[in-house]
């Protein structure tokens, strides 16, 4: 874990975003923060990333405006798709999100019809409890 958590994240997405997204930057960025429990909000923890992801610039370079203008854009398109939770994958127009959805992301990835087979449609449509409902 980080020292301080939540820490002020709009730095690292936007060196994400100066990487166009790159898995290997954004690979390090993670092992950085939470493998390494580094802290990017603060100038040492985030010159330090910069160095780590092979771009000592960066620190200067966030802050100009298409970068900025990605990082708006990359948000709005998350919006509309209802990304909601992290990490989120996007696979075949399928959202997964949070960690404990990597082994379906997965499998998915390597058999995209999966989600279409009838099973997963009738768990997929399963009746809802209410939220009231009395479970004791």
């Amino acid at each position: 874990m980080p020292p301080v958590h939540p820490f002020e994240s709009e730095k690292t997405l936007r060196l994400a975003t100066l990487a166009d997204g790159d898995i290997h930057v954004v690979r390090d960025i993670f092992r950085y923060i939470w493998r390494e429990g580094r802290d990017p909000s603060s100038p040492e923890g985030f010159q330090g990333l910069c160095e780590r992801v092979g771009m000592p610039d960066a620190a200067q370079r966030i802050d100009d405006e298409d970068v900025k203008a990605n990082l708006r854009a990359n948000t709005d398109f998350a919006v509309e798709l209802g990304v909601f939770g992290v990490p989120t994958f996007v696979v075949n127009d399928q959202i997964f999100w949070g960690e404990d959805t990597l082994p379906m992301v997965l499998y998915v990835a390597r058999s995209p019809n999966w989600l279409d087979a009838a099973e997963v449609k009738r768990i997929s449509n399963l009746p809802m409890a209410p939220r009231d409902a009395d479970f004791t």
